[in-house]
């Protein structure tokens, strides 16, 4: 016969398995659009080099490119700019200190705050390396100058994770994803247009894939619908 008292006991044990196993767990954490509001300033920039009449670049955007031009992670492949124009764009953002300016996507301080007292967690990018302090000091204006001995510069992020023992990430990029997935580390995938074409053959990996799970922006943002599964 089930007693109260053995139930309160089982609860507990539930309770102290569950709070090992978070203890276990280590976050990795993409930077661009998924800590920061980035892809917004890149299309502005974008439009402003390539739309725009100026004297620098010639007019190559016959209109100005929005959220719903972007299909692809890579510029070149969903807009009319070519490889080097999307080169010089991505110079520009570190020249013009856009990476210093951005925005916290919704809630990510306030839940990032709620994180850390659960898990440990790095922030992984591939930013461009002369990029390195724009990301620490846009990190310490948006109040999360805490966190900088944890960022990482580096495009390898299956190693990354390997080297630190991550073994969860958050990202947004299609292959990252389905690279880190590959290597038995549970990816939270921050739902974009570039990401959820489902014409495109690495999607339709990723929405069967048992190793990622789709995180999407409504109704409330990214952030909240990630705290109700990291955070209960």
């Amino acid at each position: 016969m089930t007693t109260a008292k053995s139930i309160i006991r089982m609860k507990t044990i539930e309770k102290l398995i569950d709070d090992y196993n978070k203890k276990k767990t280590i976050l990795g954490i993409d930077v661009d659009n998924c800590v920061t509001d980035t892809n917004p300033a890149i299309l502005e920039l974008a439009n402003e080099m390539y739309h725009h009449l100026n004297h620098y670049y010639k007019k190559v955007l016959e209109k100005p490119l929005t959220e719903e031009d972007i299909t692809d992670f890579d510029y070149g492949k969903c807009t009319p700019l070519k490889d080097d124009e999307v080169d010089e764009l991505f110079k520009q953002m570190v020249k013009k200190e856009k990476y210093l300016s951005l925005e916290l996507l919704p809630n990510a301080l306030n839940i990032l705050n709620k994180l850390e007292k659960l898990y440990y967690f790095y922030f992984v990018t591939a930013r461009p390396g002369d990029a390195e302090e724009q990301t620490f000091n846009c990190f310490i204006k948006n109040k999360i100058e805490k966190y900088n001995d944890r960022i990482i510069i580096d495009g390898d992020k299956v190693k990354i994770a390997k080297d630190k023992g991550i073994t969860h990430f958050i990202e947004d990029r299609e292959e990252t994803a389905l690279s880190l997935a590959d290597n038995n580390i549970k990816v939270y995938l921050f739902d974009y247009n570039w990401n959820r074409q489902e014409d495109k053959g690495i999607v339709k990996e990723i929405n069967k894939h048992p190793n990622i799970q789709r995180i999407y922006k409504n109704p409330l943002g990214h952030w909240i619908n990630l705290e109700k599964l990291l955070i209960y």
